[in-house]
């Protein structure tokens, strides 16, 4: 209720750009659906787990939170992205050397950035 003061109809661009993001989030929701009736599990299950990685590297959510919406248990989130970061690291020297300096602090990577700020 509080916003309603502050409400301003949207102009005519942005009821294309609303209307056109409805109707490409409705086609991809239908796309997905389709995906998982005809391939089998195994192929598409990494992608729902790459999206669970992304989100905690993004600080988007806390690991717990995304485990129980999800089906899995918080560690095994914790998991995937330390082997994701291990991954990184060993592709990227500089970012290999950034996170041995962090372990010889005694820090955890992601863990004292995004988890324990919310």
């Amino acid at each position: 209720m509080l916003a309603v003061p502050e409400w301003v109809w949207p102009s005519a661009i942005d009821w294309v750009w609303l209307l056109l993001l409805g109707l490409l989030g409705g086609i991809a929701q239908v796309l997905v659906t389709r995906a998982w009736r005809l391939a089998p599990a195994a192929v598409l299950a990494p992608f729902d787990y790459a999206g669970i990685v992304l989100a905690v590297l993004r600080c988007d959510q806390r690991p717990g939170d995304l485990a129980g919406g999800n089906g899995v248990h918080r560690t095994t989130v914790t998991r995937w992205v330390r082997e994701v970061v291990g991954l990184l690291a060993a592709r990227a020297p500089r970012l290999d050397r950034a996170l041995k300096k962090i372990a010889r602090t005694g820090e955890r990577v992601a863990e004292s950035y995004c988890w324990t700020a919310r």
